[in-house]
C-alpha cells in the first residue's frame, strides 16, 4: 500500500481547483462575449431600421405626415416594380428553356431523319425508336408548358 506524500495531495489539489477555476472564468468570459455580441447586433439592427424623416431641426405634423406617406408610396412602388421585375424574369427563363428544348428536339429530328435515310443505302433494319415522332416543344406547346410560359 502506497502512501501519498502530504505535498502531493496538495499538489493535486491545487493544480485540480486552478484548472477548474480557468475553465469556468474562460466560460464566464465567452457568456459576456456573446452577450455583448447580441447587444451590439440588436443596436445595429435598430439604428439601421429606424426611418427617419428629416436631418434636424423641427418639422411640423403635417410636414411628417406627408413625409411618411410619400415614403410609404415610394416603398410600394419599389415593391411593386421588384416583384414585376422577378415575374418577366421568370418568363424569361421559361421561354429560354423552352427554346433550347425545342433546339434539342429539332437536332434530334433531324439526327432521326438522316438515320431513316441512310438505312435504305446501308440495307439494314430501321430500329423501332427510329420511328417514333419527336415533338417540338417550342412550336407545339404542352398545355403545362403554355401555363409554365405565362408566370403572372
Amino acid at each position: 500500500m502506497a502512501v501519498s506524500s502530504p505535498t502531493r495531495e496538495q499538489y493535486t489539489m491545487t493544480v485540480t481547483a486552478t484548472s477548474t477555476f480557468l475553465m469556468r472564468g474562460s466560460l464566464h468570459e465567452m457568456e459576456v462575449k456573446q452577450a455583448r455580441e447580441a447587444q451590439v447586433n440588436g443596436l445595429k439592427a435598430k439604428l439601421h431600421s429606424r426611418k427617419t424623416l428629416g436631418k434636424g431641426g423641427s418639422i411640423l405634423a403635417s410636414d411628417a405626415l406627408e413625409k411618411i406617406k410619400n415614403k410609404d408610396r415610394k416603398e410600394a412602388e419599389d415593391t411593386l416594380r421588384k416583384v414585376k421585375k422577378a415575374i418577366t424574369c421568370a418568363e424569361n427563363k421559361a421561354k429560354r428553356e423552352l427554346y433550347t428544348r425545342g433546339v434539342k428536339a429539332r437536332k434530334d429530328k433531324k439526327a432521326r431523319l438522316a438515320l431513316i435515310r441512310q438505312q435504305p443505302i446501308l440495307r439494314t433494319l430501321i430500329p423501332d425508336s427510329a420511328w417514333t415522332l419527336i415533338r417540338d416543344p417550342e412550336k407545339d406547346p404542352t398545355p403545362v408548358e403554355r401555363d409554365t410560359l405565362r408566370a403572372n
